[in-house]
């Protein structure tokens, strides 16, 4: 439903664009399409067409019947294996309606195929001979159809189901109905092949003889033109005179006309057994159309058997034995104009390069031949220099009128337009090459004359003496192109680059080398600027953007030009860029960066053109010349297609094998969870360029996004996943506009069983009451385990409670006993130093004195941890805090504020807690090291004698400075049986530590102990 909706406003569109332009027959030639078995045609003989609703073409032959749809053929041939095969694949004739095919075949009568249900089916069998031969079928109105048998006819209404066989009134071997024309609701007129014109009554369903100049004539077609008619005979064209009621032969050359059709007001196609005519109701006039195709094949004399025209513009040609030749009047966007000279009609083909036009309209053209003035007035070529053909090449015309040309051999000529002669200035006169190929206006009346090996000339033309011209005092061959910007700087082009002079004669030189590439190419063909100040410079290898800060940007084949190799560059007022290539003319679209490319097949000329040969007149018309002729374009008149393609999904294929189901005519597609890899087969029904269209497609469900643009029409999708997607395409026509008009199809995949939602829900049930099952089989056992643990746990509970108050008695025990073991150990050493204190009293020997305050002070160090690790109950010790605490207790033990010799400074950081597990011999390190600086570091006391004590952390050590300002003393003399550098030692080793030793300006201490000693 979708497709006829799409289809109804499409011809509605199409029917009003076609009216907005009237479009002219050719007048002598026409270019066509063939199709033939290069494109899947079985045989070349087509001799019934008939387009269908959604716009595919259907073609009968002798061989079987074609679905086209612009880029080949579908076959349906007769299988005597297959019952669902046609019937009969000799094809007569084509009628669609609806959604059926009638078709009349030669030995099963009338069949009909069902397109939408792939299907064929018979409409009725008969047993004579006569009604089993079918040769044409008709829609006489909305309910009636006219099938027509040898001898006979069948008259079918559609809206009863009912069907009745009329006999023709004369009999003969191969007489049949081949055409009819309608003359009021129940009288039709038919044409016969062998019996003229019989008349059809259908309100008695009866056909009579007409009697007039045509019964023994074969009619094979009508035409109702306004108030008259035409006929298509096997004697020619006739026309009939309603008042005189009598038939005028129109062509005497006794033509076998096959089909007739209308083409425009005044203009009748004819297709005849020796190709195709046009007819001129108004002269009167007759004239055969030559028939070529893009191959440069010729059909002058095939036999046309049938014309077909759609309502898009397509005309196709039915032939016996040259296949289906297919022309569309939109087919021509360009007009080719061709040089002929009168003179010399053997010169077929001529070369143009340059143009120019001078005031009085006239067209100067650059040719291969010379150069030739085109009068549009008389429309009219001229040939100068035509006793010595020269190739020109370059047209100018100074401000005072003066067309200037140059070329190759030619030197400089200059036309004067009282004598229209030219006078010419060569090597003679002080030209240094003859091969002229660009002039270049100067001021102060001057002209650069560019050559091809003799670099550039100025030339004075009141003078008449040329002087040579270098550029950064070089020579410059080959400079065949120039541009003057809009600021006054003079572009040049040659094969070395591109150079930019400006009005104070600043040289900037453009060039492609190794390091450096701001061109496409250095062979310079084409210059030109936009409205916003851009140059486009056209090479032989792509098309390079000169911004004003001289950034370039370019653009080569791959990026969307059929060919590269630009010759000319032209720019219209909205700024695209046309180019002429050896591939045609291409539009580039800056804002969209895309291109539009157009060929021969579109009208140009040639696919190739020559350079120079691009030219802009006051106008703005654009002349492109080439090889074969010259385009003459306005670019501000829209070059636009009259309709958008219709797309259409034509098949689908299951692991690449066309599915046979009667499903492609749905919207959605169903397949199993195994069905998964899909291939879509897909065409725009574009017969005007279908090789350019391109395509996008997406899959909803499986693509993000719309897929990149192409040219291929199929696509694989493999290992899809149960669910539902949609496919949607579209496609462009052959400029490169997107229709909006999409086709799309649903496909769902079926998951398997296991993955259904039934299933799912039939499996997470049974999953719930299996769990939920479980569950109260668990919460019994459980129950009945936990009564268990609960009795086993109230006796436990009171065993545990017995034992703990036995550990509460041994704990409270224990502590007792430890704080009686502390309280001793504390007696014992208040004992030891009650004793030694005693001793120091009683020993009057100094040395002795000391050596019994040495071993007292090491007691109380002794004495003085251990009663801070008793006080302490973490685990943990401040360790810059512990060695703070024990060296002041250290100092204190050594004398009293008025004995001690120097004064304590402690710079100590923060240190992290560690466990306590050795500070004893840290703080019995301490003690030796305070005790060596009280014994020998100062002499007397002073107010300046400072001992330091430092600690900090580096990584994972402690590192302890203790340091004195004392008279310090020479490590190496020091006696080895020194007991408290022993101890120091011995310590130091015990705590894995190092240590160093410094005695310059008094004594420093320097320990690293290993933190995890603590």
């Amino acid at each position: 439903m979708n497709r006829i909706v799409a289809y109804l406003y499409l011809l509605l569109f199409a029917s009003i664009c076609y009216s907005q332009n009237t479009i002219a027959f050719p007048k002598d030639s026409l270019l066509v399409n063939r199709y033939g078995q290069k494109q899947g045609l079985l045989q070349l003989n087509p001799e019934s067409l008939v387009v269908d609703s959604e716009g595919f073409l259907w073609a009968g032959t002798e061989d079987g019947l074609h679905k086209f749809n612009g880029y080949n053929f579908h076959s349906f041939i007769h299988n005597p294996r297959d019952t669902t095969s046609i019937p009969d694949d000799h094809i007569r004739d084509l009628l669609h309606i609806n959604d059926t095919l009638w078709i009349a075949t030669n030995t099963k009568g009338i069949i009909g195929y069902s397109i939408q249900n792939n299907s064929f089916f018979a409409y009725q069998k008969f047993d004579e001979s006569d009604l089993s031969i079918g040769y044409k079928t008709f829609q006489l109105n909305q309910h009636t159809l006219l099938f027509s048998l040898r001898n006979h006819c069948i008259l079918y209404n559609k809206k009863n189901n009912t069907h009745e066989l009329v006999k023709l009134p004369k009999e003969s071997r191969e007489n049949f109905i081949t055409c009819f024309y309608q003359y009021s609701d129940s009288i039709f007129y038919l044409g016969t092949k062998e019996t003229g014109i019989q008349k059809l009554d259908l309100n008695h369903n009866r056909i009579t003889a007409v009697q007039n100049n045509l019964k023994d004539t074969s009619i094979n077609g009508f035409l109702k033109w306004n108030n008259q008619y035409y006929l298509a005979t096997d004697k020619g064209l006739y026309s009939y005179d309603k008042t005189a009621q009598t038939f005028t032969q129109e062509v005497i050359n006794h033509l076998e006309i096959n089909d007739l059709l209308q083409f425009d007001d005044h203009t009748i196609l004819l297709a005849t057994t020796n190709g195709l005519y046009t007819f001129n109701n108004e002269l009167k006039e007759l004239r055969k159309i030559i028939l070529k195709d893009y191959d440069n094949d010729i059909y002058k004399n095939v036999e046309i058997a049938k014309i077909l025209k759609d309502d898009n513009g397509n005309y196709w040609f039915g032939t016996a034995g040259n296949g289906l030749l297919h022309f569309n009047i939109h087919q021509q966007k360009f007009t080719t104009q061709k040089i002929r000279l009168p003179n010399y009609p053997e010169i077929k083909k001529i070369n143009s390069f340059g143009f120019i036009k001078d005031s009085k309209k006239n067209i100067w053209i650059a040719s291969g031949i010379g150069l030739i003035k085109y009068n549009p007035k008389q429309e009219a070529y001229r040939l100068y220099k035509e006793g010595n053909q020269i190739l020109m090449y370059d047209l100018n015309i100074t401000k005072d009128g003066t067309l200037w040309a140059g070329g190759f051999d030619c030197g400089l000529l200059k036309y004067n337009e009282t004598n229209d002669s030219f006078k010419s200035f060569t090597v003679n006169n002080g030209l240094s090459d003859n091969q002229v190929i660009e002039i270049i206006t100067r001021p102060n009346n001057k002209l650069w004359v560019c050559t091809w090996t003799g670099g550039i000339n100025e030339f004075d033309i009141e003078k008449e003496t040329f002087s040579p011209v270098t550029i950064q005092n070089k020579q410059i061959n080959r400079a065949r192109i120039s541009f003057i910007d809009s600021k006054q700087n003079l572009w040049i082009g040659c094969d070395e680059g591109l150079y930019k002079i400006s009005p104070n004669n600043n040289i900037i030189h453009f060039i492609n080398n190794e390091t450096d590439s701001p061109l496409a190419s250095n062979r310079i063909f084409a210059i030109n600027e936009d409205s916003k100040h851009n140059i486009w410079v056209g090479t032989s290898t792509g098309i390079t953007k000169i911004y004003e800060n001289h950034q370039t940007t370019s653009y080569y084949q791959q990026k969307g030009l059929p060919n590269d190799f630009i010759y000319g560059l032209l720019i219209d007022k909205n700024d695209k860029i046309w180019v002429s290539t050896n591939y045609g003319i291409s539009v580039f679209n800056p804002e969209k960066e895309a291109f539009t490319n157009f060929t021969e097949r579109d009208g140009l000329q040639n696919n190739e053109f020559n350079g120079k040969a691009a030219y802009q007149d006051e106008d703005g018309n654009f002349y492109f010349g080439g090889v074969a002729g010259y385009n003459i374009i306005d670019p501000e008149k829209p070059i636009t297609n009259q309709k958008p393609p219709c797309v259409y999904i034509e098949s689908i294929e299951l692991f690449n094998k066309p599915i046979q189901r009667n499903e492609m005519f749905k919207d959605t597609l169903h397949f199993n969870a195994s069905e998964n890899v899909l291939t879509i087969n897909y065409a725009a029904l574009n017969y005007l360029n279908p090789e350019k269209s391109l395509y996008q497609f997406k899959l909803s469900g499986f693509d993000k996004s719309w897929r990149q643009e192409t040219k291929e029409r199929a696509t694989t999708y493999t290992n899809l996943e149960p669910g539902i997607y949609t496919f949607k395409l579209r496609a462009t026509d052959d400029l490169g506009n997107w229709s909006k008009l999409q086709d799309q199809k649903v496909f769902i995949i079926t998951p398997p069983w296991y993955k259904t939602t039934w299933f799912k829900f039939v499996l997470l049930f049974g999953i719930i009451t299996l769990a939920t099952i479980g569950f109260k089989l668990k919460t019994n056992s459980l129950k009945k385990t936990n009564a268990k643990l609960e009795d086993l746990v109230i006796q436990r509970t009171y065993d545990l409670k017995q034992n703990n108050e036995l550990l509460e008695q041994e704990k409270k025990h224990v502590d007792f006993l430890l704080k009686e073991l502390k309280h001793r150990v504390n007696n014992n050493f208040q004992l030891i130093t009650s004793f030694l204190n005693i001793q120091t009293k009683s020993v009057q020997d100094e040395r002795s004195k000391e050596i019994l305050k040495i071993a007292k002070n090491r007691i109380n160090t002794i004495a003085n941890i251990q009663e801070y690790l008793n006080n302490k109950k973490e685990d943990l010790i401040n360790i810059s805090q512990f060695i703070e605490d024990s060296c002041k207790k250290i100092v204190k033990a050594l004398g009293n504020d008025d004995d001690l010799k120097f004064n304590v400074i402690f710079k100590t950081h923060r240190i992290p807690s560690h466990s306590k597990s050795n500070p004893t011999l840290l703080g019995l390190l301490l003690n030796e090291m305070i005790t060596n600086v009280h014994k020998h570091a100062f002499d007397k006391q002073h107010a300046d004698n400072t001992l330091i004590i430092e600690t900090k952390q580096e990584e994972t050590k402690l590192k302890l400075v203790i340091s004195d300002n004392g008279k310090g003393f020479d490590p190496s003399k020091t006696s080895t049986e020194s007991l408290g550098l022993n101890l120091i030692e011995e310590m130091i080793e015990q705590l894995g530590a190092t240590y160093t030793i410094e005695s310059t300006g008094g004594t420093k201490y320097t320990v690293w102990i290993p933190l995890k000693e603590f």
